[in-house]
């Protein structure tokens, strides 16, 4: 969660800097941070959910409420990222 929290805060700070002057250097640093945190936030989810499907079966409720807390997340930074690359941020 620590994660997708700072790839949200990274997102926005990008957003910033895209709507002011997406050449500056401490906009391209956050783009370069952000590229970096949204491969690493997207190979995490994506080994969670592996890691859910392999033991669905013996998932408890705590289990089950982690998991969809990082789906909101996951959801929320995709949706984050493609208003982003609308305004010519790119991967």
């Amino acid at each position: 969660m620590g994660k997708a929290a700072r790839t949200l805060a990274l997102i926005h700070a990008v957003t910033t800097w895209y709507e002011v002057d997406n050449e500056h250097p401490d906009a391209v640093s956050k783009s370069k941070q952000l590229r970096e945190f949204f491969r690493s936030f997207h190979d995490e989810y994506g080994h969670l959910l592996l890691m859910y499907k392999a033991n669905e079966r013996i998932l408890r409720e705590p289990d089950v409420v982690i998991l969809e807390e990082a789906m909101q997340k996951s959801e929320e930074i995709e949706s984050s990222m493609r208003r982003l690359k609308a305004m010519g941020f790119e991967e």
